[in-house]
């Protein structure tokens, strides 16, 4: 039986809404400041880099740049994307950022009949791992042979002597031996068992349906291997395990995102699942030009780069500068003098904000300086000037038809007496997710192009 808890809805950015205090524990207000603080597990940002801002006094809280669920003692804080409310739309968002493959026709995951709130995430999260066990279950499970030591009646593979003298000296019927031993129970298996044991802790939100297929998995891999506490997420895949990669992605990006916490007593575990905004519409923005342009462009994603800051006495080796997406030709006669162009990714409601702030503008200002500081498309012009773009989520209100929305411009006077230019761009993610999963490929070439044309 699912204990009903008070809903409460916020949106990414959102304004903020009122817990009741007399329904907030010493226990949540801990762990609401906590989350404050919260840091991505790729990066962390020098704005808006906690979940959430939480005012003990008021018991008011917001929402920032994260999207998921937060369960209290008496509470479900649901934080919607401020792009679209349907979790729908960021699921599919979710499976574009990380690469995951078969993207089909129609197979946009349907919320339609699904309950709403935070029940719709959390369902959604749980069909879209399971779905992936089971293409990974119809091809098979993965074996492998481990190296074993037992003390044995009768001789198995090869004997121990050193051991043998050591334990058996006494024990003449006993030969101690090293083995190895065809079995099930590996890394591989183990982790995908502690993905499907953090998908338990919410259990009872999901569907029958789905919970009964997650159980069946969890029942069905806690036969094939031990459940352990630190367990190996780093895998070399053969032939013979590579129909696990995808699978453990998932499993990756759920633990990452997910944490079970024992705020009260030890039999009630609550849990947080909760993903990076700003993480995840980089990941989006720079797949979708990597797969539209890939024809036309060589398309860089976090290029890490040593020797934009130097010291008296050279480079400083360890102090490395990473553009979001840098976005270079095909020549093959391509060198570290061309032109390139660089796009930075902002999770910011530029949209209605309308101007840009500061820190945004000296930080692209300073990679477009260094990445050749000129447009890719007016590649070999050499010149004092250079043109950069920063890339924003348009919400799904206000649709003009394009999937690329120009903002405004900023020019930056330079002191060699050149120019820069920035060119703040919105692109309408559910769109751009419609396109992608409809395989328009014409349309999505185009949409790329007109993102980072110089206008």
């Amino acid at each position: 039986m699912v204990i009903q808890k008070e809903q409460v809805v916020l949106m990414e950015y959102g304004r903020e809404e009122w817990l009741t205090k007399e329904r907030v524990t010493e226990e949540d207000i801990r762990y609401l400041k906590s989350l404050q603080n919260r840091k991505s597990a790729e990066k962390s940002y020098e704005e808006d880099d906690g979940c959430l801002v939480f005012n003990e006094w008021t018991f008011g809280i917001r929402a920032l740049g994260w999207v998921g669920v937060i369960e209290l003692k008496n509470y479900q804080i649901t934080i919607r994307p401020r792009f679209n409310k349907d979790f729908k739309y960021f699921i599919n968002m979710l499976q574009v950022a990380e690469g995951l493959p078969n993207i089909q026709e129609n197979s946009m995951v349907e919320s339609a009949k699904l309950p709403k709130l935070m029940h719709d995430f959390l369902e959604l999260l749980a069909q879209l791992y399971l779905s992936e066990l089971g293409k990974m279950m119809r091809i098979g499970v993965y074996k492998s042979y481990v190296t074993e030591e037992d003390n044995l009646s009768i001789l198995r593979g090869r004997p121990d002597f050193y051991k043998n003298l050591k334990h058996n000296y006494a024990l003449p019927p006993k030969i101690y031996c090293s083995y190895d031993e065809l079995t099930t129970d590996v890394p591989e298996n183990q982790y995908i068992l502690k993905g499907l044991d953090y998908l338990t802790h919410v259990s009872r939100y999901l569907n029958e349906t789905t919970k009964q297929q997650l159980m069946y998995y969890y029942n069905d891999f806690m036969d094939l291997c031990t459940d352990v506490d630190h367990i190996q997420n780093s895998f070399n895949y053969n032939q013979l395990n590579k129909h696990y990669k995808e699978a453990h992605r998932l499993t990756q990006i759920l633990i990452n995102s997910m944490t079970v916490v024992n705020l009260h007593r030890p039999t009630e575990r609550l849990f947080t699942v909760l993903f990076n905004m700003n993480d995840v519409f980089e990941k989006f923005t720079g797949k979708f030009l990597e797969a539209s342009l890939k024809d036309l462009y060589q398309v860089t994603l976090q290029p890490e780069t040593f020797g934009a800051i130097q010291s008296d006495g050279g480079l400083m080796k360890k102090r490395a500068i990473t553009p979001d997406i840098v976005i270079s030709s095909l020549s093959e006669n391509s060198s570290d003098s061309e032109m390139k162009l660089v796009l930075d990714t902002k999770n910011k409601d530029y949209a209605n904000i309308g101007k840009v702030s500061n820190a945004d503008i000296y930080q692209i200002t300073f990679y477009a300086q260094f990445f050749s500081q000129m447009s890719v498309i007016e590649q070999g012009k050499e010149n004092n000037e250079f043109y950069a773009i920063m890339v924003y989520p348009i919400r799904n209100s206000g649709y003009s038809g394009k999937i690329v929305e120009k903002n405004s411009n900023i020019i930056v006077p330079l002191m060699n007496g050149g120019r820069g230019r920035i060119q703040a761009k919105g692109i309408h993610v559910d769109s751009l997710i419609e396109l992608i999963y409809s395989r328009k490929k014409v349309e999505l070439v185009h949409a790329a192009v007109d993102l980072i044309s110089q206008e």
